[in-house]
């Protein structure tokens, strides 16, 4: 394992990263598989697309209103 997964959960496969995500609530994460030691993180999401849809949740979300 490289020393840029120290202090990051390792899921040991996609399924296992993805059901992570749907526990947490997404929080505009992403999931990917790590090139130094094989296993799946838990990340950022860089695409804007997705955090615009992300900070809209949480405005509505502080208002009292639930979107999907």
């Amino acid at each position: 394992m490289g020393d840029g997964c120290k202090g990051k959960v390792r899921h040991r496969d996609q399924t296992a990263a993805v059901a992570a995500l749907k526990r947490i609530g997404n929080a505009g994460l992403s999931s990917y598989r790590c090139d130094k030691c094989g296993k799946w993180h838990l990340g950022n999401n860089r695409r804007p697309d997705k955090i615009i849809a992300r900070i809209d949740q949480l405005l509505a979300l502080a208002r009292g209103r639930v979107t999907e």
